[in-house]
């Protein structure tokens, strides 16, 4: 008995000595692993080449839409009641303050950051790490508006701490991102997050398909890095969605690759040159295709116009046709048509697909140089007809209905509304008197008389309840695309 009891005092003392050991151990262990999840030793590392900016700018007049976006909320409404307090004086152009990030690419002084940050920048402050006592005035070497990206030069003596971009194909939805930045002008600051998507388009942008990220970033982020877990840039910070201007989880970043073209190209020349090809276009759509016959599967980008002397004309392109696939790139995604017809070569010939009427036809086109102008302006008279249909009343183009409706002389063909009914779908679709309708469902229209028949043609070969046109409209000199539907007997 005596030896039993003994022997289980010290089967319990044995259990309690290895359990310590073992909550021992474990702690250990989750020290140990605690301490290898910590970013500390990479952001040490990547800190010092992330600088903060600060330029000033011009505000022209009471435009409160000239603002600065990256200033902190209570200077957007001491901006608005001085602008709107202005009655009396003259409107002279108002200095203010603009806060952004950058970093440093090499160890020469080169400064990646958004052309946003300093564009119309009277003076360039760059503040290295936290010494705010050291500012270095900065030159532009160059800047590309359509990607939002810049690059900027500073000058000493001392070698600078730099970072590499890293390969932004490679990352994946999931992984882990570090944002470091100049956020609402207080410097240094770190965010950690993921990849949400990638491939993302922002309305009015149109050559890039951007990273989005939950981390954090705010007011004065924009053009500081995005960093993946090897401490390499896979990004440039470029925009939130904030209905309050702060921070809800949806940022967006400039792809490391389209940088690196970029900036490149800035270092050796400072001038971007792209391929130009002189159409406008819109996405092909379920309902856009339906009316021309095609497949729901079909994607691809809709001419809605087509520049005088341009590439696209030299090719043979029309309004109303449908690109589906570009120096053989299908556009899957006519968003990214900008981005492959950009980096296509010049002057040599490439192949395209449009279908047209609902044929496959391949042309070739020779891409040039982008110019900012081209447009050629040719006069046209006409007797002036009018008649109604559906709900619209059109006339002829004359240069009587030209000079009342203030319709620009580039414009060719076409006729234009008169009258709309209130309760037609036309008007209820958005058109507006004085529009000018260029095709309708690919055939263009080139009098009053030729868009009833369209029209009633439509209707006579559509199935019961599905016939829709759709307009090419012109509208103080800017095309779009309106479906519209017609109602059958």
């Amino acid at each position: 008995m005596y030896i039993s009891l003994l022997f289980y005092k010290f089967r319990k003392i044995s259990l309690l000595c290895f359990g310590l050991m073992t909550l021992f151990f474990n702690s250990q262990v989750f020290a140990e692993q605690n301490n290898s999840n910590s970013i500390a030793d990479v952001i040490e590392k990547l800190t010092p080449a992330v600088v903060n900016i600060s330029t000033t700018q011009l505000i022209e007049g009471k435009n409160n839409d000239n603002i600065p976006q990256d200033l902190p909320e209570e200077f957007y409404k001491f901006f608005e009641e001085f602008n709107n307090n202005r009655e009396g004086f003259d409107n002279k152009p108002t200095k203010v303050l603009s806060l952004g990030s950058g970093f440093f690419i090499d160890d020469k002084g080169h400064i990646v950051t958004n052309n946003h940050v300093i564009d119309n920048a009277e003076e360039i402050n760059i503040t290295i790490g936290d010494n705010d006592g050291k500012v270095y005035k900065a030159k532009v070497i160059g800047k590309d508006k359509k990607t939002d990206l810049a690059l900027l030069k500073i000058e000493v003596k001392e070698k600078l701490p730099f970072v590499r971009f890293g390969d932004s194909d490679r990352i994946r939805v999931g992984d882990s991102v570090i944002a470091i930045g100049n956020a609402f002008g207080f410097g240094g600051t770190v965010t950690s997050g993921i990849v949400s998507a990638k491939g993302r388009h922002l309305d009015g942008i149109f050559y890039e398909e951007f990273i989005q990220t939950d981390a954090s970033i705010n007011r004065g982020n924009s053009g500081g890095p995005m960093f993946n877990m090897n401490g390499e840039v896979i990004g440039v910070n470029t925009a939130i969605v904030s209905p309050s201007g702060g921070n809800v989880g949806i940022g967006f970043a400039i792809p490391s690759n389209t940088a690196k073209s970029i900036i490149n190209q800035l270092i050796k020349g400072g001038k971007i040159q792209r391929g130009w090809l002189g159409i406008q276009f819109l996405p092909i759509n379920q309902k856009i295709a339906k009316a021309f016959g095609l497949g729901d599967d079909v994607r691809g980008a809709i001419v809605v116009d087509v520049l005088k002397g341009s590439p696209a004309e030299k090719a043979g392109i029309k309004m109303s046709d449908i690109i589906v696939k570009f120096n053989g790139i299908a556009l899957d995604k006519a968003n990214k048509f900008p981005k492959v017809v950009a980096s296509a070569p010049v002057n040599k010939k490439i192949p395209l697909d449009v279908i047209r009427k609902g044929n496959i036809v391949t042309l070739y086109v020779s891409l040039e140089f982008q110019k900012n102008d081209d447009q050629i302006v040719s006069k046209r008279a006409e007797t002036t007809v009018g008649t109604t249909s559906y709900g619209i009343s059109v006339a002829n183009l004359t240069s009587e209905i030209r000079k009342h409706y203030n319709i620009d002389e580039s414009i060719k063909a076409g006729v234009v509304i008169t009258k709309l009914d209130k309760n037609s779908n036309a008007f209820k679709n958005g058109a507006k008197e004085g529009d000018v309708i260029i095709t309708i469902n690919q055939d263009e229209v080139n009098s009053a008389k030729q868009f009833k028949t369209l029209l009633t043609n439509i209707k006579l070969r559509s199935p019961k309840g599905e016939a829709v046109a759709i307009l090419f409209i012109s509208r103080k000199n800017n095309n779009s695309i309106m479906p519209i539907p017609i109602e059958l007997d």
